[in-house]
């Protein structure tokens, strides 16, 4: 057990009573001895009786000071670790009122707790070693003050920890997988996309008639709360515990779902970037050759396409969408690449990648009619569509100063060339090609 411990120093205020007797009998007319005991014995219960009152009121006023339930204003863990720091969970409001549990995806546990102003540094000392944390031997607990609030670092949960806040009920923090969801598919023709990533919001692509999609939950959830979206409208309607039905009637053509502060029941929750879902509805659209007009591309999907391109045998296709996101501070953009064939699913094979090449108006293209080549900065890869295998056939590390600026593959020579650029920021700023 880890306990956050203080030193509390008792300070005792005394008062003199009979110093007190001694002034007021000074100022007393001259009486006789008789009634100066008189005068002093009632003096001396007036003062008992004030004295009494007043101890009671001060230590009325220092128990609520010690309550961390009563001072406390604000509660807020969160989780850090190598792709930045997130929240966890917050409270301001409501505290809780029964032992919770909560999930911690990455790196370790920090803590902020802000108590209300005028507080002295004894009371904040008495406060702060209230708050235990529980669980593995090996924790290492670290605290100091944050401007004013006061954070408290837990590093080396592995499995979980407990912890104490004072009087209110415990709450436990548990290493979990994040929370997940997918969306559900009634029809493979009219199919919808939904694009995922680590590192950016999730899309997801409907037909512009769309009236409700749902959307299935990797774990039982908290059906308590409302799903709005940013125009504060009640959109989502929970049909079962993990099901979420998303009424898009009233949506033009795009929207934007909250769904931070959705908790499992077991307290996990969405990462920070999935915790909100962009919905764009997308008009019929009809490819076509612009001499003959035969039509290119089959199927309702092809509303969703940017780009079309074709295999050498004309016997399927690579759906391009541009997700139109950039990459910091980037000049390239995030696409998904969709591999179609005839009477077949759609495979995703890229979901979001982000590349800045533009291989004759393309991001990627054909070696021949069964691999597929793109890459980025730093790397260069081949898909093969009959084993779904994705192979590496350049690469430079994350930290080099030089990476690849476009390619282009010669399917006749069956050369790849590579025209290499070094950073900016390097002095010696280079350009270079490589035959491979």
């Amino acid at each position: 057990m880890k306990k956050i411990l203080f030193t509390l120093l008792a300070v005792v205020m005394a008062t003199s009573l009979v110093a007190y007797l001694y002034i007021k009998s000074e100022k007393e007319t001259i009486t006789t001895p008789t009634e100066v005991e008189d005068k002093q014995i009632i003096n001396d219960n007036e003062l008992n009786t004030d004295n009494q009152i007043e101890q009671e009121d001060n230590s009325s006023i220092e128990n609520d000071n010690n309550i961390f339930s009563l001072v406390v204003e604000e509660i807020f863990l969160g989780q850090k670790g190598d792709f930045g720091s997130s929240r966890i969970v917050y409270f301001e409001k409501e505290l809780p009122t029964t032992e919770q549990t909560y999930a911690i995806h990455q790196g370790d546990l920090y803590i902020f707790v802000k108590f209300k102003a005028n507080r002295t540094k004894l009371q904040i000392d008495d406060l702060l070693g209230q708050i235990e944390v529980n669980g593995e031997e090996n924790l290492d607990v670290k605290v100091e003050q944050n401007y004013d609030q006061y954070q408290i670092d837990v590093n080396g949960i592995t499995e979980k920890a407990i912890i104490t806040f004072g009087d209110i009920p415990s709450i436990t923090i548990e290493r979990k997988e994040p929370l997940r969801y997918t969306l559900t598919q009634t029809n493979t023709a009219d199919r919808r996309f939904l694009f995922t990533n680590e590192y950016a919001i999730p899309i997801l692509l409907v037909p512009s008639d769309e009236k409700e999609i749902t959307l299935e939950f990797s774990e039982a959830m908290d059906t308590n709360k409302d799903v709005k979206n940013y125009n504060n409208e009640i959109i989502g309607k929970w049909i079962d515990e993990k099901s979420l039905k998303l009424n898009l009637e009233k949506v033009k053509s795009e929207t934007d779902i909250i769904l931070d502060g959705t908790y499992s029941i077991g307290g996990n929750y969405l990462t920070s970037w999935n915790q909100y879902l962009h919905i764009q509805k997308v008009e019929p659209k009809e490819w076509r050759v612009l001499l003959s007009g035969e039509e290119v591309g089959w199927g309702n999907r092809v509303r969703y396409y940017d780009k079309i391109l074709y295999s050498p045998t004309n016997d399927k296709f690579i759906g391009i969408i541009d997700l139109g996101i950039i990459d910091g501070d980037g000049t390239g953009t995030n696409y998904s690449f969709v591999l179609e064939q005839k009477n077949w699913e759609p495979i995703i094979f890229e979901e979001y990648y982000y590349t800045n090449f533009d291989i004759l108006g393309f991001p990627i293209q054909w070696i021949n009619e069964n691999e597929l080549i793109y890459g980025g900065f730093y790397e260069i890869f081949t898909y093969n569509i009959l084993t779904r295998e994705k192979k590496s056939i350049f690469k430079m590390g994350r930290d080099a100063q030089t990476g690849v600026h476009q390619m282009m593959y010669d399917k006749y020579q069956d050369i790849l060339y590579l025209l290499l650029r070094r950073n900016s920021y390097d002095e010696n700023t280079k350009a270079g090609a490589l035959l491979c």
